[in-house]
């Protein structure tokens, strides 16, 4: 029997740094959009 390796594929996933912050975004998006609010808050100070 033979073994064929494939070459390691990239983990893109974990390779970029900005796969975190991006789905960060989409999730405070969904509970600003749960909650009723839209995308701009503003607040008396």
């Amino acid at each position: 029997a033979t073994v064929n390796r494939r070459e390691n594929a990239e983990n893109v996933g974990k390779e970029l740094p900005e796969r975190s912050e991006t789905f960060l975004a989409f999730s405070q998006a969904a509970v600003r959009s749960l909650q009723g609010r839209g995308r701009i808050t503003a607040a008396l100070l």
